[in-house]
């Protein structure tokens, strides 16, 4: 809590004091910093506790730039201090009264941290041009209180009001609600001068109460679990993007339990504990609870369950694994949670996989293509209405059979063994890439020892010409996509990327053939763990490595091109030549289709891309954490949110910038249905921050995941091809 002009941080120990000894508020820390003495201007140059500067002219006030930037480091410093002692930026609130309120408003729009919230009191919005220039994507997320005296002859109502104005209309702050806590809460207060009433401070703390509880301890969560639901395994809590639900009330022992498909089951459950509210300071009344259960034989349970307290409901989520029919929008909620559970081993084994595979199989071509046929005849009834029967029954199809890999594990059924083709390797172009121990190096060779992770001998495939490389000759380096954890390179992939790699040499008669690297799949539990990150990455090096050195193509005359998942590894690709092998350029130019760049699913709130557009896309039953499990390896579940290897547009890396620094020219391409369009759309944000012009994207219309890839998504198809041919005959 930064104190005002002429004040120093004692003379808000008492507030700090107060609210210590509030039973409610006392497992909160106060930091109140000093600000550095400094003449300052409108107080004839007298040496004061100052933030900034501040220089009366004619037509009002003028803050010093230079101190408020300086003092505004000093703040960010406190803050990273208290990130690197283990508190998340999500649980800091940043305030200040005068001075300091308009240095933490400042801040806290400007740091790269998503703060958990700020404190303006009696202050006001300076450099508003700066801010507006420098303002942090998560700005919009974090709740803000502004208390302000209608008669404070220091800093008017009105200049409070101009500056409320100002965040609303040119930086689109929005108002909160009781059901939203980010965004802007104002409160004026009649006969209120430069100070800080006990009305204003009542709605302090009941402000900081509401976002304390919707930032209440997983750690306290997790032992309510276990004690209440007697669960026999809670091994960790992480957010959900989606989930089906139904509603449940613990009303006694014995509850009736309905999944989507309308099964009935009862199962036991223990009422709630009486000693349950004075336990967690967190809740201040637990007057009732509310579970919402998921039951789905295959795939095991998924418990959501709704603590309400007198002041903030907070949602939570106890999850097996959850297959494509279990999605739904749940509004007015900002807090989603899982806590992951063992899951069933039968549908693991032989012959029950079989069989589950055969029953689906049969019901998908017996009961849902027609019944889909028939839901589809209504445009109003289709994902979206430009879309065709054909389309939407297409992608049904898809879904469903992502669905069944999730469910039985199966996703190695879909990798062709290269020894199969060894007899013909000529003949489908199958060539053998040589290990690169010696190119691992940096961070990604301390995370493959971590993972026990090495350089091994992988197959690739060329598709196109099969003459020998020429000095000046145009080549496609292919990466498929598949979540890191199926599909393949061969010309018998399950996936379309060998006709897009077709595709793009038909559209592209400069380029000769195409090059797709079998890397190395991830698995992980329920499975044993295989080939966690950076496995995939490694492959790719040694991939490009065998173009450049042992083939002798330029990489002037290479695109590297991924879909998805591929999307990604061309990234990391292009980064970790740039960053660690300066004997190997980087590629003339990349094509990014709708690249998966954020595991962690940060990005995700009730209405961005990851709920609004499940029904436009297929890849739904990927978000059941398998992938990124299997991804992780021994890694702990941090390096999802801040490791840019995995994450490169997390909104939890403490330094986004710079990471695509020197990049090659970019074309970025990505559905405006699909469930990526936000983290594509933030990444193009991050690439032209760092790009400028070298970044093309295009986001089109009604276009679903890796869209160009799908001979049933024209026209969008052929126009996407089009465009990406015309980038290229002024790229290369």
């Amino acid at each position: 809590m930064a104190a005002g002009l002429g004040d120093s941080g004692h003379g808000w120990k008492s507030l700090a004091t107060m609210f210590a000894n509030d039973p409610a508020l006392r497992h909160t820390k106060w930091i109140l910093p000093h600000a550095p003495p400094i003449p300052v201007t409108i107080n004839g140059g007298v040496v004061m506790p100052a933030w900034y500067d501040i220089v009366a002219t004619t037509s009002g006030w003028q803050i010093d730039e230079d101190g408020i930037l300086r003092s505004s480091g000093l703040v960010a410093e406190l803050i990273q201090r208290e990130i690197d002692s283990g508190i998340p930026p999500s649980r800091i609130v940043l305030g200040g009264f005068s001075q300091g309120g308009t240095l933490s408003l400042f801040t806290g729009l400007t740091t790269q941290f998503k703060l958990g919230g700020i404190i303006i009191l009696s202050g006001r919005l300076a450099l508003k041009s700066k801010t507006r220039d420098m303002i942090s994507e998560n700005a919009r997320m974090i709740p803000i209180f502004w208390g302000h005296g209608e008669q404070d002859p220091m800093i008017k109502i009105s200049e409070a009001r101009e500056s409320i104005e100002f965040l609303q209309h040119d930086l689109s702050l929005h108002v909160s609600t009781r059901e939203d806590v980010t965004g802007l809460e104002f409160h004026s207060y009649e006969g209120l001068t430069h100070s800080a009433g006990e009305a204003e401070i009542q709605d302090l703390r009941a402000w900081l109460l509401r976002i304390f509880s919707a930032l209440c301890t997983e750690a306290a969560v997790m032992m309510w679990i276990r004690q209440v639901l007697e669960l026999p395994s809670v091994t960790g809590i992480q957010r959900v993007p989606r989930f089906q639900y139904t509603t449940l009330h613990i009303s006694s022992c014995r509850e009736v339990l309905c999944s989507r498909r309308g099964n009935i089951r009862q199962r036991p459950r223990p009422q709630a504990p009486a000693t349950y509210a004075s336990n967690f300071s967190a809740f201040q009344s637990a007057p009732s609870s509310t579970l919402h259960w998921i039951h789905n034989a295959a795939q095991g349970d998924c418990l959501v369950f709704q603590i309400v307290n007198i002041r903030e409901p907070i949602l939570m989520a106890y999850k097996g694994s959850m297959g494509s029919s279990q999605y739904a929008r749940i509004p007015s909620v900002r807090t989603y949670y899982t806590i992951n559970m063992p899951r069933s081993q039968l549908l693991l084994r032989q012959p029950f996989t079989a069989l589950y595979l055969s029953y689906f199989y049969f019901v998908l071509l017996s009961v849902k293509i027609p019944f889909w046929v028939l839901t589809s005849l209504p445009r109003s009834w289709r994902p979206r209405p430009s879309w065709t029967i054909f389309r939407t029954v297409s992608l049904r199809v898809m879904e469903a059979r992502m669905e069944a890999m999730a469910t039985t594990s199966t996703y190695n059924m879909m990798r062709v063994d290269p020894q199969r083709f060894a007899k013909s390797a000529d003949k489908v172009g199958l060539v053998w890439v040589e290990p690169i121990p010696e190119l691992i190096v940096g961070d990604v060779k301390e995370y493959a020892i971590k993972n026990g992770v090495s350089s091994t001998r992988v197959a690739g495939y060329w598709y196109g010409s099969r003459s020998a490389p020429s000095p000046d000759e145009k080549i496609i380096y292919a990466l498929h996509g598949g979540a890191f954890v199926f599909a393949d390179a061969s010309p018998v992939s399950y996936l379309e990327n060998v006709r897009l790699c077709k595709e793009m040499l038909k559209y592209n008669q400069e380029f000769t053939k195409a090059f797709q690297i079998e890397y190395r799949l991830s698995q992980g539990p329920p499975l044993p763990h295989e080939n966690p990150f950076p496995a995939a990455l490694i492959d790719v090096v040694a991939g490009y490595h065998h173009l450049v050195k042992v083939m002798g193509y330029k990489p002037s005359n290479i695109l590297v091109m991924g879909e998805s998942a591929g999307g990604g590894l061309v990234i990391n690709l292009v980064r970790y030549l740039i960053t660690y092998i300066p004997s190997l350029p980087p590629p003339a130019a990349i094509l990014l289709m709708s690249p998966a760049v954020d595991c962690s699913s940060t990005h995700f709130i009730p209405t961005s891309s990851l709920m609004t557009n499940l029904r436009s896309d297929f890849i739904g039953p990927l978000f059941d954490g398998y992938s990124v499990r299997a991804l992780l390896g021994a890694l702990p579940p941090s390096e999802c949110d801040t490791n840019p290897w995995l994450s490169p547009v997390s909104k939890h890396l403490q330094n986004p910038g710079g990471w695509f620094k020197d990049f090659p020219p970019t074309f970025l391409i990505f559905g405006e249905a699909e469930v990526f369009r936000d983290p594509n759309r933030t990444l193009a944000k991050h690439m032209t921050a760092d790009m400028g012009e070298r970044l093309t994207y295009l986001e089109v219309p009604d276009a679903t995941h890796i869209f160009m890839s799908f001979t049933w998504h024209e026209p969008e198809r052929a126009e996407g091809l089009r465009q990406v041919a015309k980038w290229l005959s002024v790229t290369m």
